[in-house]
Parts: structure tokens; C-alpha cells; sequence
């Protein structure tokens, strides 16, 4: 993959916040995929060297790193580039990177940023702004309930963490909401809404699945459990999610390749309308 470094945002501190830059020395080797992301996400764990010294961004509240342009994240943002086009809203001003990189692309009219924070705003927005963007000092699920704009992607980059219950809890609420923001005229709403790190997220889904079915005495312990028990174990807030895939299980005994195959599948459509419509 071609590494963009297209940021140039000066150190400096609004109220929690600040910009750090660091150099990294020639010879440095740097994660591009790191194992977690590999795990999940059923690709190769890789990492690239770079040969002349070179400077990355990062954004801190009270020391912590919120976001950074290093490899890892650039690559968390490629596809999201690749695929937009027109008018395009990106929940999350951060540094500005997929922003900066969106309002470069020829096929991409018009990049709207939604961002809760003024500090992020004050430390980044002049350092990164063209004429293709806009930026709106709002929180995002106000935007979202409010705006009369209508658009042909939405990128949801806000900060949060990648476990199942930041999916569950954050990422797929605001995925559904985003849904009403798109152009009536989208046949596949479902592909025009992308968010950080979903796959990762999905992916701990299918693999909580298929380690359990890969272990006999946990299986037959729920194959074997009394209707009561299941229900009270998973049908409730935390069960809830799983609950329709290992009721499946017990009723229908599938091989345990399809049944494998299916917990995939199941994890990659969870609460959308095609996973509503084959499992409730």
C-alpha cells in the first residue's frame, strides 16, 4: 500500500488536548497489520520499514493517544477512502486524516465533519481545512437525529473501544441511525455506512462462536441444557446477542462445519434487515 503523509499540524495544547509529533528514525519497523486486527479480521499480521527518517501525529487527552497517522491507522482508513464518493459525513474530526485524504479525491464533492469537541477543533480544523469540507461543532447522534443534508456516505470515526460491547452499545446503534441520513435513492444502505474497526468487531463475534463450538464439553453442556436454563442464561441483556444462534443450534443439530459456517455469517449480518429477517 502507497503511505500518505499528507498532515502538517503544528504540536501544540487546547485545554486536554493536544498535538504531538514524533520522528522515527531510518531503519524504524512499524505494524500495518497488528495480530489482534489479524485475528479478527482474517487477514495477515504485516509490517513495513521505513528506510528515511519520517515524522507521525499524534492526538492526546491528558497523555493518552486518542488517534495517530502511523501505518496501523492508515490502514484502518484505506478501504473507507477507496470506497466513498459525492458527499460524504465523517463522525469525528481526530487529526483530520481521512478527511484530508477524502477532499483529495476527485470523485468526493463535499467531506462533512461532526465533531463534539471545540479543543480538537481549535488544535486541528485551520491546519487542515480545503474547500471541499466542512466542519459542524455538534454531537454526532444530535447531528444525525437533525439534519436535513442527505448523503452518499457516512464514515463513523469517533472514538471508542473495538470489544463486542462497544458494537453492541455504540457502533451498531449509530450505524442504524445513519441510515436515515442517506440518499432515498440507495438500493444498499447497509454498504454506505462504514465504521472503524467493525470487522474487528464482528469478528470477536464469530470467533466467540467458533471456539465454543470447538470444544465438546462446553458444547454438549448447551446442546444438553433444560429449556429453562438456556433461556435464563442467554436470553437477557448480554446473552442477547447470541441467543438466536445457539437457540438455532439446539434445534436444528447442524454439522459442526455449518455450523461454523454459519456463525460467520451470523456475526457479519447482526443487526442488519437480511439478519433480522433469517433469525427472528
Amino acid at each position: 500500500m502507497k503511505w500518505e503523509l499528507p498532515l502538517s499540524i503544528p504540536a501544540g495544547r487546547s485545554g486536554k488536548y493536544e498535538i504531538t509529533k514524533t520522528v522515527f528514525p531510518a531503519m524504524t519497523d512499524m505494524n500495518v497489520v497488528n495480530l489482534r486486527t489479524a485475528l479478527f479480521s482474517g487477514v495477515k499480521p504485516e509490517k513495513v520499514i521505513f528506510y528515511e527518517p519520517v515524522t507521525f501525529h499524534y492526538l492526546r487527552e491528558d497523555g493518552n493517544i486518542l488517534m495517530s497517522d502511523i501505518p496501523e491507522e492508515q490502514y484502518d482508513h484505506i478501504h473507507v477512502v477507496e470506497k466513498c464518493s459525492g458527499t460524504v459525513l465523517v463522525a469525528g474530526l481526530g487529526l483530520g486524516y481521512i478527511a484530508t485524504l477524502l477532499s483529495q479525491k476527485k470523485s468526493v464533492n463535499k467531506v462533512i465533519i461532526v465533531e463534539l469537541n471545540k479543543d480538537v477543533i481549535e488544535l486541528v480544523w485551520k491546519h487542515i481545512k480545503t474547500s471541499k469540507m466542512e466542519i459542524i461543532h455538534k454531537d454526532i447522534w444530535d447531528y444525525l437525529k437533525e439534519t436535513k443534508q442527505r448523503f452518499d456516505y457516512v464514515y463513523l470515526d469517533t472514538w471508542s473501544g473495538t470489544g463486542e460491547t462497544e458494537f453492541y452499545e455504540t457502533t451498531l446503534p449509530m450505524r442504524r441511525a445513519s441510515y436515515a441520513v442517506l440518499k432515498k435513492e440507495i438500493k444498499q444502505p447497509r454498504k454506505r455506512v462504514l465504521a472503524w474497526k467493525e470487522e474487528v468487531m464482528r469478528g470477536q463475534i464469530s470467533t466467540n462462536f467458533i471456539t465454543l463450538l470447538q470444544i465438546p464439553p462446553v458444547l454438549k453442556e448447551l446442546m444438553d441444557m433444560p429449556d429453562e436454563a438456556f433461556e435464563k442464561r442467554y436470553n437477557d441483556m448480554w446473552g442477547k446477542p447470541k441467543y438466536y444462534f445457539w437457540k438455532w443450534l439446539r434445534k436444528t443439530k447442524p454439522s459442526k462445519e455449518k455450523a461454523m459456517k454459519e456463525a460467520i455469517q451470523y456475526a457479519q449480518d447482526y443487526g442488519e434487515a437480511c439478519w433480522e429477517k433469517k433469525w427472528r
